[in-house]
């Protein structure tokens, strides 16, 4: 067996033995529940008209799982940022970790496995999210789910939560206590959000100035999606998709490609379904390769390990 295997099955087996796991699936399933019957309920009370078609009701129902998918995002996002920073939490207040270390384990694979362990739980949480909504839907003796937007809308969601475990990770290779990197975790979660909406209103609103003075001289200019695209500042674009919420957002509304889309007032995306995908794995990758910077970090000598023990410092604390 390899050593990641054996890193992977210590790591299930440490956190079935933990109540934390427990609890957050059964607060995801509650509130997967909770989601779903409210996006039910607007479904149902959707005002078609004097004239009801099957595209009407097709287009309420991508309205609805458009409504689940954002409410999952923000509540789910969350908790798993949280439940992720903790990580190494346990290992590194007892000691394990350098234990561990010191005995030769590799460390790529004790952090890849952290990741494995993760990514295997948000794609529990995900399949629940699932079939809480289908179960919901099909209740209501409503329009079958579109199979394809379905789940090409679900598979951006999981983006969105490996996107923030992979961020997670990074958190608590940053930190050496779990609620030191529980704070950090809530912090950057509404620090990145509140910068994320003010780095795409502050391009909309610089493209909107630039559409002003060529107005002024082309009267033919039209304000829409392309010019949008085209005059959004870079200064601002770069650092948006940088953070873990647009890409994954973007995508997934894409795909469900609903008319008017009510979660997006601008109506633009600034790339393409495709590209969110490409900045999604980006940004995992990039979350991954810093967190695990951090934790290379981590001393695994001898004598850090009996100091850490012992209480006193060992030869070789300090160094790297």
């Amino acid at each position: 067996m390899s050593e990641l295997m054996v890193h992977l099955k210590k790591d299930i087996r440490g956190v079935r033995m933990e109540s934390s796991l427990l609890i957050l699936l059964a607060i995801i399933l509650m509130g997967s529940v909770f989601l779903a019957y409210n996006s039910v309920l607007q479904y149902l009370s959707s005002s078609y008209g004097l004239v009801i078609t099957t595209r009407l009701m097709q287009t309420s129902l991508n309205y609805a799982l458009t409504s689940y998918w954002n409410e999952v995002i923000t509540f789910q996002a969350l908790l798993l940022l949280i439940f992720s920073s903790c990580a190494f939490g346990n290992e590194k207040e007892s000691g394990m970790l350098k234990f561990t270390l010191a005995f030769g384990a590799d460390k790529r694979r004790v952090y890849l496995s952290k990741f494995l362990l993760l990514v295997i739980i948000s794609a529990i949480a995900l399949i629940g999210d699932m079939l809480v909504f289908v179960i919901m839907i099909t209740a209501t003796g409503s329009l079958p789910l579109d199979v394809g937007v379905f789940f090409t809308s679900s598979f951006f969601v999981l983006n969105q939560f490996i996107v923030v475990i992979s961020l997670g990770i990074l958190i608590s290779s940053l930190t050496k206590k779990k609620t030191t990197a529980i704070v950090l975790a809530i912090a950057f979660m509404i620090g990145s959000m509140a910068a994320s909406s003010f780095l795409m209103n502050a391009g909309l609103s610089d493209s909107w100035a630039d559409f002003n003075q060529e107005k002024s001289v082309d009267p033919s200019v039209v304000y829409n999606s392309e010019y949008i695209i085209a005059h959004f500042p870079i200064k601002y674009s770069i650092p948006l998709f940088m953070l873990p919420w647009r890409a994954p957002s973007d995508g997934m509304h894409q795909s469900i490609n609903i008319e008017s889309d009510p979660y997006n007032s601008s109506g633009t995306y600034l790339l393409s379904m495709e590209g969110n995908l490409l900045v999604c794995l980006g940004l995992i990758v990039m979350y991954l390769g810093i967190g695990y910077l951090l934790f290379s970090r981590e001393r695994k000598t001898y004598g850090s390990l009996l100091a850490s023990f012992s209480g006193k410092r060992g030869p070789s604390e300090g160094k790297r």
